[in-house]
């Protein structure tokens, strides 16, 4: 018999850099804006009657604090994640990113196997989100869980939740704030 998983996935309230157009990457200290906690507070009441059981999170600093607003609405437990961080953008992060976009290749950004000097790929961030969903899979099957990301990450993990794989990565970034309902129909797992 299937069974199924219901995430969540929630990208975390603006963050000052978000305010500023700086890449953040893996930074961990950047806190969320007014704005940002007013959206958090927005996916929270998105999200009263979900029934989730938990809320995962990245452990990042913006994601943590949307992701505290969000399990204090719905009383369950936060669970901190280091494999739900947003992808590393390695000498990037900290710059401005129309800067880095006039300085490379559009096709890089899109580009699975193209990593950033000193940060990840989009497949290096598949690989682990895909080892982590499986593992929340056996963890909580026929579950309700929201899962609060990074906008890069995000997009990956829809492209892994909707069973496209890497190749069904898109441009498209969910907006800060923004949750997203997904059924994943899970394998049975072996004996």
């Amino acid at each position: 018999m299937d069974e199924r998983l219901t995430v969540f996935l929630v990208r975390h309230g603006e963050s000052e850099w978000n305010a500023e157009g700086r890449l953040q990457g893996q930074t961990p200290n950047i806190p969320l804006t007014a704005l940002g906690k007013r959206q958090a507070n927005q996916a929270a009441i998105q999200l009263t009657n979900s029934g989730s059981q938990f809320v995962l999170s990245s452990d990042l600093l913006r994601a943590a604090e949307t992701a505290e607003i969000i399990a204090h609405s719905l009383s369950v437990p936060l669970r901190l994640e280091s494999d739900l961080r947003e992808q590393s953008l390695g000498v990037f992060e900290g710059r401005m990113a129309l800067e880095v976009r006039r300085e490379t290749d559009d096709e890089n950004w899109t580009d699975p196997s193209w990593r950033p000097s000193g940060g990840e790929s989009l497949q290096d961030v598949y690989l682990r989100l895909e080892r982590l969903f499986s593992e929340l899979s056996h963890e909580q099957p026929n579950g309700r869980v929201v899962v609060v990301t990074h906008g890069d990450t995000a997009r990956i993990a829809l492209a892994l939740l909707q069973g496209k794989g890497l190749d069904g990565v898109t441009t498209a970034v969910l907006k800060n704030g923004e949750v997203v309902e997904l059924a994943v129909t899970l394998a049975p797992s072996s004996p």
